[in-house]
């Protein structure tokens, strides 16, 4: 019986009859001693089903086949030079080590155009054993491009594959376009959609967090109780497989949703903190994404940290700075533009529209305010929280528009009238299950009115029953709101006026556009209706959250298209439709229709256009300010605010929020000036972050330097825009294609080329490469000449684009001789065999140089080295081979060619010789490998004694820091005359002050944390060092000839 041989990534196999790349190889743990098992991860390269995968059981399938390919090419027939480099190329593009030093993959592997200061995290990923960022830099510098670039380069290194990204709602559609775009990554979106077509494709029991390597799922979805189980199923059904971790990595996204909520002495975990407690250990590394990483709370901060990195940090202990700085990369468009010396980024002029109240309006506010002050005077705990709740939706829908608050106050007219005495304690939790409800991230606007109706409807039965007063001021708003509610009001004629000076000025539309911003789905419709008539007819166009996707993706191409090429003018958006969307295009103006409370909102919507990528010089940015009015002046000082702690919103984002909530509902009237970064705890919460969120200042020097190992790495993997279109050209012909053809005319004449023809069996491919209206794009090499098309008519090929990944296994499945373009029918072979001829002044004998690809292993067959190296020596007619040093052969590879081939009775002399060559060479490639083997082995030693030695250091400083903290706490809780008998704490003991309910239960589960946290850590100080120290280790070696290239001075050709 023939011994099953176990196949390598990269080779080419032969599994139920046909033919696949193999993508990964793991080893899958069993309960019987002495069997093992392979999961082999299998990518089709059969016509018609690129990009597909196929998982199997190696050992349980019938008759695999490796396709070997240990045998010399036969120099027989030479292959053109550009074929045969392109051949090389395309092999070497394949390669990754762990110690390929300063080298980034990740710039020549997607469709962005990178800044440098884009690539700081990606070079402090790689000086990482375990990734663990908080990538926090500003909103609009792109941290969505930042985390799929170090995804890239983990990737193109080996060291991801299992990923699963975390994000909220509304921003999982976005994530999965920029990753597929931009990257050339397909993720699956998991919710209740996805889960049933694949129970439909596969069954009730199928797991939806098994079912792809790249899922994306929202935070507020995974933490249900479903969710999270299936989550925690799979992971066990996996088993320890993978080695130090089941999946590779968790990304992030908006983090400071998942840390836990600051309040008072201490912070208080979130169902979401709790979920990522559960998920996180899972994961082998961790990015962390949000412009606001810091709420003003140490222990939360701390607490998030901690998530992040565990072995840096632990929950309730402070921060090191020193650690902090290790794991955040944090710069802010300020920062960029004063290391840059020049304006990087827009300016912003925040412009307000000044606007008259008039009688109706005036006489609404002062009713409604006359009504809040009534509701909330004498009011109780229990009657006080949800009266809060409904009157701000009040006040913000009447701040908003008048089919808003017109459609509130009839629901709140309605219920109020069952108020009673009788307040049940039921009733008071399910007004607070609402309210945390209405919290969570929601990206269906419609599922989001239903809780604001649903908290409206419930929040009166807390209430006391109306007064006589109260009644008639109900009575009286109720009557004035539903009075012509569609009727413009003064703000809305201010909208309007606004847009004919400026984007239609004497009835002709010019090419500016607008995005106009709001809260609430009933105000989009409002403002709908108001942009009606034949004057906006194809000028507006809506997004809102529950659109259809096709819709969405519809209304986004559209805004995002030239002005010439769409009519389109304006985009009336809802919060929930437009966070995280890029919309800068061709847009600079935005306007805020309602000023959000939250200045964290509101600085997330003047990012969608001003943010990188913004080609305008200028953004603005208004909002409506009503003359002689309170309410709208202490909003406008707000706003001017917000720009000048726009570098703190994350930590003054919600206390400004409350403050902005006391004032409008009459709870304070302390002026704004005062109230706003003038208490004194306003300043601890400033002096808490800048001291806790000092971070490293981004220098010219920095950016320099990375830019420079951009352009180092480019020189040594030979990525550039020739170097990829021969890529392509050559594999079109070997598939039976003609080549690109370059564009003759117009703006990208010689900078862009035509797909003429595509191969059939790449017409999968198609759709990849076509524009919405189904016309085929030009293809561009380089993002220079892709800056030049504001039109969508180019696309940039890079390494991970669908069309060059295909390329690319074309040209490598001729080093296994299977692809379908070695039928001589399809077109020309290659043979790996080619010959260069250069100056007999620069070489006076011939040289043989033999191309090897040397793979070296580790655990669970990881490939920790692979590479192409060249091997050669002089070659003499008599068949003698002397081997050249190294650094010779690739001087001798480097010389210039000139344009002259061999005759026929040269190749046939060289053919002649060959044989006797075959040994030497096997020689040579054993000496190679031994020589690499035993030089990775000391280099991989020291690089996992060091790793092991870090990791071995931040755990004992944790386990110094967490005990100090248990003596702390067990100090402190002596001193509120508690004890145990073992120094720590029963809560049940004490009385905690000012700690309420919650907080006693969270301080609860704070330490009973500590005390878990203090065993895993003493557990893992063996442990997880020897894990690291395992990854590096060498378990195999192998060479698999490559190619063969006969350098011949000038005078041997001729000679012939």
């Amino acid at each position: 019986m023939n011994r099953l041989v176990l196949p390598e990534e990269g080779q080419i196999v032969r599994v139920r009859r046909r033919n696949f790349v193999v993508e990964e190889v793991l080893k899958i743990s069993l309960p019987t001693p002495g069997r093992t098992l392979h999961r082999v991860t299998l990518e089709p390269i059969d016509e018609g089903t690129y990009g597909e995968k196929l998982d199997v059981v190696w050992e349980r399938e019938a008759a695999p086949v490796v396709l070997e390919a240990d045998t010399l090419p036969y120099p027989d027939q030479f292959d053109p030079p550009a074929r045969f480099e392109a051949f090389l190329r395309a092999v070497e593009w394949a390669g990754t080590s762990v110690v390929e030093g300063p080298s980034l993959h990740a710039p020549f592997r997607g469709a962005v155009k990178l800044e440098s200061y884009q690539l700081e995290p990606v070079v402090r990923a790689l000086e990482m054993p375990r990734v663990t960022l908080l990538i926090a830099d500003d909103v609009g510098l792109g941290k969505t491009v930042e985390a799929g670039l170090v995804l890239q380069e983990m990737i193109s290194r080996r060291r991801a594959r299992q990923i699963l990204i975390l994000c909220p709602a509304s921003l999982q559609k976005q994530w999965q376009d920029e990753m597929a775009e931009k990257f050339g990554l397909h993720f699956e979106i998991v919710d209740r959609k996805y889960l049933l077509n694949l129970r439909r494709e596969h069954g009730i029991d199928v797991n939806p967090w098994a079912s792809y390597p790249r899922l994306i799922a929202s935070i507020d979805y995974i933490k249900r109780d479903i969710p999270l189980r299936q989550f925690e199923e799979c992971v066990r059904a996996i088993g320890p497989s993978r080695g130090i971790r089941m999946w590779d990595v968790l990304i992030i996204d908006e983090a400071h949703n998942v840390a836990p909520s600051g309040r008072r002495k201490y912070v208080e975990d979130s169902d979401r903190t709790r979920m990522v407690r559960r998920v996180a250990p899972y994961f082998e590394h961790r990015l962390f994404l949000t412009a606001t990483p810091h709420n003003g709370f140490t222990e939360s901060f701390a607490a998030l940290l901690e998530l992040l990195d565990p072995l840096r940090f632990a929950r309730t202990i402070p921060p090191s700075p020193e650690q902090v700085r290790a794991v955040m990369v944090r710069r802010l468009k300020s920062d960029i533009n004063a290391a840059l010396g020049e304006q990087r980024f827009p300016e912003r002029r925040v412009v307000p529209l000044e606007v008259v109240m008039g009688t109706k309006e005036r006489e609404l506010h002062d009713l409604l305010d006359r009504y809040t002050r009534s509701r909330l005077k004498g009011a109780g705990h229990k009657e006080e929280f949800a009266a809060r709740f409904a009157l701000t939706l009040l006040k913000k829908r009447l701040l908003s528009s008048p089919l808003a608050f017109a459609r509130s106050i009839e629901v709140h007219s309605r219920i109020v009238g069952q108020a009673t005495t009788d307040q049940a304690s039921d009733d008071f939790r399910m007004m607070k299950r609402l309210v945390d409800r209405l919290q969570e991230d929601i990206d269906d606007d419609r599922d989001k009115e239903e809780n604001e109706t649903a908290v409206q409807e419930q929040a009166p039965r807390l209430f006391r029953p109306l007064t006589e007063e109260e009644r008639r001021l109900l009575e009286r708003m109720r009557e004035l709101a539903l009075d012509s509610p569609y009727t413009p009001d003064g703000k809305a004629k201010k909208l309007l006026a606004w847009i004919e000076d400026n984007l239609c000025p004497h009835g002709r539309w010019n090419n500016r556009r607008l995005i106009i911003f709001t809260e609430f789905k009933d105000t989009l419709e409002y403002l709908q209706l108001l942009l009606s008539g034949d004057r906006y007819k194809d000028r507006v166009l809506v997004l809102y959250g529950g659109m259809a996707d096709d819709k969405r993706e519809a209304v986004k191409q559209a805004f995002q298209q030239h002005p010439d090429e769409n009519p389109v003018r304006i985009l009336v958006a809802t919060d929930a439709a437009s966070e995280g969307l890029n919309l800068q295009n061709h847009c600079n103006c935005l306007i805020h229709y309602e000023i959000p409370w939250n200045p964290i909102r509101m600085e997330q919507r003047n990012g969608r256009v001003d943010r990188h990528g913004q080609r305008a010089r200028e953004v603005f940015i208004h909002h409506f300010s009503w003359v002689d009015h309170a309410d709208s002046q202490f909003l406008e000082v707000v706003v001017e605010k917000v720009q000048q702690i726009r570098a703190d919103l994350g930590s003054v984002g919600d206390v400004i929020a409350r403050q902005v909530e006391e004032t409008l509902l009459g709870i304070s009237r302390a002026p704004a000036k005062d109230l706003i970064g003038r208490r004194p705890e306003d300043h601890a919460h400033s002096r808490t972050v800048e001291t806790e969120l000092a971070a490293e200042i981004i220098t010219r020097e920095r950016i320099r330097e990375i830019h420079d190992r951009v352009v180092s790495s480019r020189e040594r993997l030979r990525v550039n825009p020739e170097s990829l279109r021969s890529v392509l050209d050559q594999a079109l012909l070997l598939s039976g294609a003609r080549p690109l053809v370059p564009v003759e005319k117009g703006l990208f004449a010689g900078r862009a080329w035509r797909l003429v023809e595509l191969p059939a069996a790449w017409r999968e491919l198609s759709n990849s490469l076509e524009d919405n209206n189904g016309r085929r794009r030009l293809l561009v090499f380089d993002h220079e000449t892709a800056e030049l098309d504001d039109q969508g008519r180019t696309t940039v090929v890079h390494l991970e684009h669908p069309l060059m990944r295909r390329a690319l296994m074309t040209l490598r499945g001729q080093l296994w001789n299977v692809t379908a373009s070695m039928d001589p029918t399809t077109g020309p072979r290659l043979h790996r065999v080619s010959c260069k001829v250069v100056s007999s002044d620069a070489l006076d004998t011939p040289v043989l140089v033999a191309f090897a690809r040397l793979v070296i292993s580790g655990a669970n067959a990881r490939r920790l080295h692979d590479v192409i190296l060249p091997v050669g020596g002089g070659m003499t007619w008599t068949g003698e081979l002397e081997r050249f040093p190294d650094d010779r052969i690739s001087s001798i590879l480097r010389l210039p060619s000139l344009d002259a081939a061999p005759p026929d009775a040269l190749r046939e002399r060289i053919s002649r010789l060959f044989p006797s060559h075959v040994p030497v060479l096997q020689r040579w490639f054993r000496e190679l490998r031994e020589a690499e083997h035993r030089r990775l082995v000391v280099e991989l030693r020291n690089r996992d004694k060091e790793e092991a030695k870090l990791v071995r250091r931040l755990i004992n400083e944790r386990i110094r820091e967490v005990r100090a903290r248990l003596r702390q706490l067990g100090r402190r809780l002596d001193k509120l005359g508690t004890g145990t008998d073992d120094g720590f704490v029963q809560l049940k003991l004490f009385d905690v002050g000012d700690f309420d309910r919650q907080e006693k239960a969270q301080l609860e589960e704070d330490l009973q944390w500590l005390e878990a946290r203090l065993e895993r850590l003493l557990a893992g100080r063996d442990s997880e060092p020897a894990a690291v120290e395992a990854r590096y280790r060498v378990r195999s070696s192998r060479v698999i000839p490559v190619a063969l290239l006969y350098v011949l001075p000038e005078k041997e050709v001729r000679q012939t």
